[in-house]
């Protein structure tokens, strides 16, 4: 449970609850939910015509 005041420390818990599902192959919430905000943080640069540098950089010519 994150609690006020806490909240810059939300990024360590859910790699910490990734890394405990991973580790011991169990089922996480922060893991569906960590793919449902990647998921729409996708849509938005698509639509938005967002990219980043390094997405790019291994298709670009030499």
């Amino acid at each position: 449970m994150i609690e006020e005041g806490e909240t810059a420390k939300g990024l360590n818990y859910e790699v910490e609850d990734m890394q405990a599902a991973v580790l011991h192959q169990t089922d996480s919430q922060t893991i569906s939910l960590s793919l449902e905000c990647q998921e729409h943080h996708g849509q938005c640069k698509r639509q938005w015509g967002i990219t980043y540098p390094f997405e790019y950089e291994n298709i670009r010519p030499s």
